[in-house]
């Protein structure tokens, strides 16, 4: 951009849908940079967009389904919106299990969309997103196990959530553990 031009408000970007494909572009550089990540580097970066993700489905789990209070109307939201997946989202004790049945497809409207490639770290996202959202009400750690992810390879999507844990984990599909517990979200 030319220094010396004293236009106010220069764009650079002629059309709103111009920039929609500049943030399209730009995502899919950060998602093939994963490439080159850890899973817990991985899980740094995705468990901020995580907790920005739980909140604005949280927002529209509360429109569909009215307010949540604690955590059983959380998860009673939750499966009312996973049935929607031909899924569920049951509370046993203090595990918590997640199952929809997107035929292969990733829940993501980011990856359905076209947006970004579906990438085996993307499951922290769905995963930081609801461990995000059952801390907000246990005020606990959780553990996340991903049994089963389209990413994976999986036709279903299967998680469990270990309410109140020691400290916070996330557990993959091929049994690794990764410590989280450091993450900020």
């Amino acid at each position: 951009m030319d220094q010396n031009n004293k236009e106010t408000d220069v764009q650079v970007y002629a059309s709103p849908e111009d920039f929609i494909e500049l943030r399209q572009w730009w995502m899919k550089g950060l998602y093939n940079g994963f490439e080159k990540m850890t899973p817990e580097e991985a899980c740094k970066i995705l468990f901020q967009t995580a907790k920005s993700c739980a909140i604005n489905f949280g927002r529209v789990l509360e429109k569909k389904y009215g307010r949540m209070t604690d955590l059983d109307s959380l998860i009673e939201r939750l499966d009312k919106d996973a049935k929607t997946a031909d899924g569920y989202t049951i509370r046993e004790g203090n595990v918590v299990r997640q199952l929809f049945k997107p035929k292969g497809k990733c829940i993501c409207p980011l990856v359905q969309k076209g947006f970004i490639e579906l990438h085996p770290y993307h499951s922290l996202c769905s995963i930081g997103s609801m461990i995000y959202s059952f801390e907000f009400f246990t005020k606990q750690p959780i553990v996340a196990e991903l049994v089963e992810a389209p990413c994976w390879g999986h036709q279903d999507e299967i998680l469990n959530y270990y309410l109140y844990a020691p400290k916070r984990e996330v557990i993959w599909p091929d049994g690794r553990r990764i410590d989280v517990s450091e993450i900020k979200i």
